[in-house]
């Protein structure tokens, strides 16, 4: 997408249309369901412009996002994203430069690492994914 188109449907207030790709962010209501369709209970997550933010490039390591009855689905890993010629690390940092507005960047990112999702059951990995797309079922984990 172009700059000036970009910049055209930021005016118009339609971030949400760019951000809404139900792989890295999808609506808070569908959230927990589409979770519970996979067999997994949702804890809490994050919430932006009325989206629930699935990429775990957006949670700390070590956050538990969902769980089943035998394990858990964690964030898990490092991020390394380019924007605006600046490195970043940390999602927290982006927050910290660029406040809320950090999330309306991510359409922009070089991803040159991703932090993904782990399921961990006993405290031992069982399968990593990095968006919903590749989210399995708990069953087809035993999980």
């Amino acid at each position: 997408m172009s700059e000036a188109s970009r910049s055209t449907l930021l005016a118009q207030g339609d971030i949400n249309m760019i951000l809404k790709d139900n792989i890295n962010f999808t609506t808070k209501e569908q959230f927990p369901a589409l979770l519970n369709v996979f067999g997994w209970q949702v804890r809490t997550f994050k919430t932006y412009k009325n989206l629930a933010v699935v990429r775990a490039d957006f949670y700390p390591t070590g956050y538990v996002l969902g769980f089943s009855k035998k394990a858990i689905i964690i964030c898990d890993g490092e991020m390394q994203i380019i924007y605006d010629n600046k490195t970043f690390t940390d999602f927290e940092h982006m927050i910290e430069v660029y406040g809320e507005r950090a999330y309306d960047t991510f359409p922009d990112w070089e991803i040159k690492i991703e932090k993904q999702w782990a399921i961990k059951r006993n405290g031992q990995w069982v399968k990593a994914f990095t968006n919903l797309s590749e989210m399995p079922y708990s069953k087809q984990v035993r999980c």
